[in-house]
This record gives C-alpha cells, sequence and structure tokens, in this order.
C-alpha cells in the first residue's frame, strides 16, 4: 500500500480543477501542475490549495513524480506520455483516444516495459469497463459503444459537418464506424470509445456509433457485448457542468477514485 503519492498534474482545465478541489478533500498534494509553454503567466481560476505551475516537462519529472495524471487532451498524451513513463513515472491518462494512434500506443508501452511503469485508463464517463476487460479473456465476439449527447455538445467537432446541429429535433446518428475512427474524427468526444477498446476487444472490433439526441439529457454512453461468457448491456447518463460540457462529472472523480485505490488497503 502507498503511504503517500508524488502527483503532478498535466493541464488546467475544467477537469483538472474538479479532481484538485477533490483531492483537497481527501488530503491528496499535488507536486506541480503542466502548463502549455508560455502560459504560466496567463490568467486563470484560482487554485484551491497553493500549486506550482511549470511550463517544462523535464522541471516536472525532476520533481520525480510517481503519478502523472494528464487532464489536458490528446495532444498532451501525444507530447508528454512517453516520455512520463519513460521516466519510470506512472501515467494516468483521461485522453485515451490518442491511443487511436497505434505507433503512439506501441511506443508509450514499449517504455513503460522498459521502466516498470503503468499506463492507467480511468473509467471516466463510461461504466464496465472492469467487466468487460475481465470476459475477454474468455472470448468477447461482439462490443458496440453508443455515445448519446445534446446537439450542443458535438459544436466544434466533425458532427457541425454533417448535420446543422441547431436543428436537430429527434435523435441523428452522426458517425457510425469503428473506435480507431470514432477517437480520431471526434478527438473531443470519443475518448470513451478508446477506453472501451483498450479494456476489450482493440480498436478495430469495436463498433461505436455518436448520436445528437436533444432529448439526451446528459451524456448517455450504452455498450453492449456478448461472447463465450454471455452477454451484458450497461447504460449510464453522465450530468455535465456549463463550463465541461462535453465532459461528465464522473469523469473527474473516476481520477479521483484511481488515485485514492492506490493509496487504500482495500480496493475496489
Amino acid at each position: 500500500m502507498r503511504t503517500s503519492q508524488r502527483i503532478a498534474l498535466i493541464g488546467y482545465g475544467a477537469v483538472s480543477q474538479a479532481v484538485l478541489r477533490h483531492f483537497v478533500a481527501h488530503q491528496v498534494e499535488v507536486l506541480c501542475v503542466l502548463l502549455r509553454p508560455g502560459w504560466k503567466e496567463k490568467s486563470r481560476a484560482e487554485p484551491p490549495v497553493p500549486l506550482r505551475f511549470l511550463d517544462d516537462v523535464s522541471e516536472v519529472l525532476a520533481l520525480k513524480p510517481d503519478l502523472v495524471i494528464e487532464c489536458a487532451g490528446q495532444g498532451a498524451v501525444a507530447q508528454y506520455a512517453e516520455r512520463v513513463v519513460g521516466a519510470a513515472a506512472d501515467l494516468m491518462a483521461i485522453s485515451m483516444g490518442a491511443f487511436a494512434d497505434a505507433a503512439l500506443l506501441q511506443r508509450v508501452k514499449s517504455a513503460a516495459q522498459r521502466t516498470g511503469a503503468q499506463i492507467i485508463i480511468p473509467a471516466g464517463a463510461v461504466g464496465a469497463l472492469d467487466l468487460l476487460a475481465a470476459v475477454r479473456s474468455e472470448g468477447v465476439e461482439r462490443v458496440v459503444l453508443r455515445s448519446i449527447k445534446p446537439p450542443l455538445a458535438w459544436l466544434g467537432t466533425a458532427g457541425e459537418k454533417a448535420v446543422d446541429l441547431s436543428a436537430v429535433r429527434e435523435p441523428v446518428c452522426l458517425f457510425r464506424g469503428n473506435a480507431r475512427e470514432a477517437a480520431s474524427t471526434y478527438p473531443m468526444n470519443a475518448n470513451v470509445a478508446a477506453a472501451v477498446a483498450l479494456a476489450g476487444v482493440g480498436f478495430e472490433r469495436t463498433a461505436v456509433e455518436l448520436v445528437a439526441d436533444p432529448q439526451a439529457g446528459g451524456n448517455r454512453n450504452e455498450i453492449m457485448a456478448e461472447g463465450a461468457f454471455g452477454r451484458f448491456e450497461i447504460r449510464m447518463l453522465g450530468k455535465t457542468r456549463p463550463e465541461a460540457p462535453r465532459t461528465s462529472i464522473s469523469a473527474p472523480l473516476s481520477i479521483v477514485r484511481a488515485v485514492l485505490n492506490r493509496g487504500s488497503g482495500i480496493v475496489v
């Protein structure tokens, strides 16, 4: 059991700030926050506790964190993941859609294997990852993910080119394909597709549908899997906050849970 943890964060957006608020409540300390170069002096929300902001990953790794938590988007995973695990620090990546790039995934895995570091994928906005990962050794024949969000949650994505989002009055399927295509085409919305693929049968064999639905009521994710083990279907409706309309409230909470589990005598 880890009695203490040396934690660094990448990014200081809505997800990172939510994580920090929960860390304060659980007395989890953070060494520093890594920002993009030049962003240290920009205005930002006041942190709940004094924080050290850095813009050079070398300075972060010099502090010897044992866990680095990425909350900054797929670009941050592509830029920093290999260096983090190469320095023998575990990496918790919420923007796991970056691993739709097979070459990046292989490089990061190889670096982690060399140093003994782990790449940790939190549950984020979807449930059932533990169940899916458990049954895949028995043989999973089919996995389908449907991600259903209000039309406005698809603004700034390829969905704007597919339909007039402001005119959507009933459910419209914006995308149908596999998880690799979904995570690459909708990088801000389809990290959940990558999480399901990594937990289950891989990017090519995971079918994905992305839907705009004005009656969604939040971010709704539905997973169906079947195989020799049997079959399961799980639906989860994730509420969002105004400052992060694409991100379910459960996403930062899954990070907090994973961190607390690392320091707990009982892991559930």
